[in-house]
């Protein structure tokens, strides 16, 4: 299985839910470049929600990590985990 990538909007946040495994390869290079995109539409928020991936090797590790700490990534805020579910206990 390779990695199905589902963008949805709630509010101002792009949540990316992500299902099946991000390894070196194509799985890889599309999260890679979802995340580019995204980053071209500054200022923007996104939470990638990994409830769905079943595995996770070193590249893609590197691709999320490299994403919220280059410069073209500079108009991504981060999301704490818990502002998710502190929003959904709220309501």
């Amino acid at each position: 299985m390779g990695l199905q990538i589902a963008a949805r909007k709630a509010g101002n946040v792009t949540i990316l839910d992500l299902r099946g495994r991000i390894t070196i390869g194509n799985s890889n290079d599309a999260l890679g470049a979802e995340l580019r995109r995204l980053a071209e539409t500054a200022p923007c928020d996104v939470l990638v929600n990994l409830a769905g991936v079943q595995q996770v090797d070193s590249s893609g590790i590197s691709t999320l990590v490299r994403s919220f700490v280059t410069p073209a990534a500079s108009s991504f805020s981060t999301l704490p985990a818990t502002s998710a579910k502190s929003s959904n206990s709220h309501a």
